[in-house]
């Protein structure tokens, strides 16, 4: 399914609106797109959690606000 619509961009007097084409996805405020998307976060959310857990840190998430927390340490980690 294509979905066309149009955006505005900049701010003030340099507001422009520009179209776009999209061919996967649903239209932003559709009702589907918010369940859909913390479906598609929430394995990395649970994975995400069972790590920090075992280390004394924590993840709390509502919808695309996500926070973890734990010294910087734990929740600053990278992997390689």
């Amino acid at each position: 399914m294509m979905i066309s619509g149009f955006i505005g961009l900049g701010y003030g007097p340099f507001m422009k609106a520009v179209t776009y084409q999209m061919d996967e996805g649903v239209k932003q405020g559709d009702m589907e797109a918010m369940p859909n998307f913390c479906i598609g976060i929430n394995q990395a959310n649970k994975s995400t959690h069972d790590s920090l857990q075992e280390k004394g840190g924590i993840i709390l998430s509502g919808a695309d606000d996500t926070y973890i927390l734990g010294p910087p340490e734990i929740a600053f980690s990278q992997t390689s």
